[in-house]
């Protein structure tokens, strides 16, 4: 893979269409510098702003905006049974934008909204996520919406802090649990985060469909990041959505040549628009992905719900817990709230302790057993032999 900078890309000859920019403060800035006959589809940036089409004619996106994630988060909230939460966010777009958003629709659930400075290479201020986690109570819920490297540095200071214990929750959205801390973080952040859960993209499965495979296969031979951990339901955030996105280029582009029509960015973006030769539909990793023209968006409608994963991280990687289509919650296994590293081992010695116990006891109660059988036994044995004992005294006194 070939990476280049915005100005390389700009001045390549016969360029029909650019592929991303993942985050959403990107995505607005490129639409800037690209003139509005090259199409730009992104497969990671969710900013609801990037859905008008008086503002981005030439933006268009495999993902569904951030108010389908809204509508996906307040469902887990009502779910889930999460009062008087405080959200965390930070000063960029995306995290301003999802953050404003649940705070707007699930407002009686939310108890607050902190918001985090960003300085430079955007790490946060030590001092303020001190002050803003003193001031939580430990029993409410916090929900984060953070984009993931930032989502990494806070974790990293609240394990620190020794913030993340029981009875402390954390709940991300889709920016949150796009970082693996598995592979980006330490072992202690590992440990420290087990069971807390996320909203996270459906993501596809690698190992069924066959043109996935051939893509994450190729992906792990170049070492390429975010590599999805053994297929289905595991998948890091968006890498699948990336996939069809290239798809989707391709289909629209086969499209074309079949039809022996000239292959350029102003026939491509006709297509992405509805209003050209060439079908903005492709049957990707993630399901059936078309382009709603209205938007720009990944299309929603009854017959293809918007879907989002519920997962909580246990061992090493982000685990499918439960799905939300539209406002559906759908459960696949219990979620709980999570208890902390160290109150785990102490479960696990208390469990260790109370088998010790049990086989303690059925030891002691087969052993009383045991020599119950064996007395009696001997007794019986012992009142056989005196009574044969007794029948020989009688046959020897008749002789």
């Amino acid at each position: 893979m070939k990476v280049l900078s915005l100005s390389h890309i700009m001045d390549q000859k016969n360029l029909i269409g650019v592929v991303g920019p993942a985050c959403s403060g990107a995505a607005l800035s490129a639409t800037q510098y690209f003139d509005q006959e090259t199409p730009i589809v992104s497969f990671a940036a969710t900013h609801e702003s990037l859905s008008n089409r008086n503002n981005y004619p030439n933006f268009f996106r495999t993902v569904y905006g951030d108010k389908y994630q809204t509508l996906a988060m307040l469902s887990v909230m009502e779910k889930l049974d999460i009062w008087n939460a405080t959200i965390i966010c930070a000063k960029d777009y995306y995290s301003l934008s999802i953050g404003s958003s649940i705070q707007q629709i699930a407002i009686e659930r939310i108890l607050s909204m902190k918001v985090l400075d960003l300085g430079e290479d955007s790490l946060i201020n030590i001092n303020q996520v001190r002050e803003i986690l003193d001031g939580l109570n430990a029993n409410n819920a916090v929900i984060l919406a953070l984009p993931p490297l930032t989502a990494r540095d806070f974790w990293t200071l609240a394990v620190q802090m020794g913030k993340t214990d029981f009875p402390r929750w954390y709940f991300g959205t889709d920016g949150v649990t796009a970082f693996n801390p598995s592979i980006d973080g330490s072992t202690d952040l590992v440990q420290a985060i087990q069971g807390e859960t996320g909203i996270s993209p459906l993501d596809g499965d690698a190992m069924t469909i066959m043109g996935c495979k051939k893509y994450f296969d190729y992906w792990e031979m170049k070492n390429y990041p975010g590599l999805p951990q053994g297929g289905l339901y595991n998948a890091r955030s968006y890498v699948t959505h990336l996939i069809d996105t290239v798809a989707l280029y391709f289909k629209i582009v086969d499209d074309l040549v079949e039809s022996n029509l000239s292959v350029n960015a102003s026939a491509v973006l006709s297509a992405l628009q509805g209003s050209g030769i060439g079908s903005p539909i492709v049957n990707g990793c993630t399901g059936n992905v078309e382009i709603d023209p209205e938007t720009g968006s990944r299309k929603v409608s009854p017959s293809r719900p918007s879907i989002y994963n519920v997962v909580s991280f246990e061992q090493n990687n982000w685990k499918l817990s439960a799905r939300v289509l539209n406002v559906t919650f759908i459960n696949i296994q219990p979620i709980f709230r999570p208890t902390s590293a160290s109150n785990k081992s102490n479960i696990k010695k208390k469990n260790r302790k109370g088998i010790l116990i049990a086989g303690l006891v059925l030891f002691s109660a087969a052993s009383i057993i045991l020599l119950a059988v064996l007395l009696v036994y001997f007794l019986r044995r012992r009142g056989a032999q005196a009574t044969n004992f007794v029948r020989m005294r009688r046959h020897s006194t008749s002789l």
